[in-house]
């Protein structure tokens, strides 16, 4: 292959026109050959940005023209309910395959999807992002490559909008939709964190016509992780903080900003002289809003994994494990 990946999208509304299209243009190996959407408006719009793309009124006539456009990999951000049936053809044609969240409802689905990925030694890659911001990468390799800098205990607050529609996917559930679209960010963020971290128990704290706020607990044989998530804040908002094996504090800001403290020069002194030496690192206003963080670091991450052969950690196997433990949360509210 050469140094470029070309690439055809499969849907471009809103979230692929703002959110991911700057992103993948951004990346230096991509080139973008060609468009699917069921709006000749949305055809029009991305004509007038990329001279000469490759236009198509459906997803299946894109992926099926794949071979003679010399495709080499698709990005499919659609409506949800349609995500694993194209993930699916596309990869049966041969195609690497970035799709949007929430790639299925159940979890067992990805089984044939995964066996087809392994078997053509295809990239896959499912957009939740949150793992690869910069702070998180540099805060894993710390506790990763340091002695005695394990994460013993986390706690996760991740704070989402209202619902944009309290019917959608062929989902009437409210609680349904909100863990499909917006909690599954912070269920694949822990399992970056509790790798096979079991889910021990969740509940809903608190309901009402727009706020919605649950609780979950994580762990493995290493890790418990504590996790709060709202849905209905005025605001997106993350706080992360994980108490190492050596005492250290780690703590992080939307995903964004670091601080370690990791000094016991406050021993034996009073407590109001107490003070918190640490080492702080910030990435700095590098996104349109905390929502978009991790955008763009992954799509070169999907990119890399294509040249070089190799998987991102976001395949479907890890989405797999995300969608497990929310599919698992929904049985337990439901008998609640």
């Amino acid at each position: 292959m050469s140094k470029f990946v070309k690439i055809g999208l499969v849907g471009y509304g809103r979230h692929m026109d703002h959110s991911m299209f700057p992103n993948i243009i951004s990346n230096e190996n991509t080139e973008v050959v060609s468009v699917a959407d069921i709006s000749q408006e949305r055809l029009d719009l991305i004509s007038h940005k990329i001279r000469g793309i490759k236009t198509y009124a459906g997803a299946e006539d894109l992926i099926k023209a794949a071979k003679k456009d010399n495709l080499d990999a698709v990005v499919i951000s659609m409506t949800p309910q349609d995500h694993l049936k194209y993930t699916k053809l596309a990869l049966e044609n041969g195609l690497h395959v970035f799709v949007e969240k929430p790639v299925c409802l159940y979890a067992d689905d990805l089984n044939p999807l995964i066996k087809i990925a392994d078997k053509n030694n295809l990239v896959t890659c499912v957009g939740t992002k949150w793992r690869y911001t910069k702070a998180t990468q540099l805060a894993q390799k710390l506790c990763r490559t340091k002695i005695h800098y394990f994460p013993k205990v986390i706690t996760l607050e991740a704070d989402f909008p209202g619902l944009f529609k309290d019917s959608m996917w062929g989902l009437n559930s409210k609680t349904e939709i909100t863990f499909y679209d917006m909690f599954v960010h912070a269920f694949d963020y822990i399992e970056s964190w509790v790798p096979n971290g079991k889910l021990v128990s969740v509940k809903k704290v608190f309901e009402s016509e727009s706020i919605e706020v649950v609780q979950a607990e994580i762990k493995n044989s290493e890790t418990v992780a504590c996790i709060n998530l709202i849905r209905g804040s005025q605001q997106y908002g993350m706080q992360f903080e994980a108490t190492l094996d050596n005492g250290a504090k780690l703590s992080m800001h939307n995903l964004t900003s670091l601080k370690l403290i990791d000094s016991q020069s406050w021993l034996g002194t009073e407590g109001s002289l107490r003070d918190e030496p640490g080492l702080t690192w910030n990435q700095g206003r590098l996104y349109r809003g905390y929502a978009r963080a991790g955008y763009r670091e992954e799509w070169d991450a999907f990119i890399s994994a294509i040249l070089n052969k190799k998987d991102t950690p976001t395949n479907l196997k890890e989405a797999k494990k995300a969608i497990e433990k929310i599919n698992l949360s929904l049985e337990k509210l439901n008998n609640e």
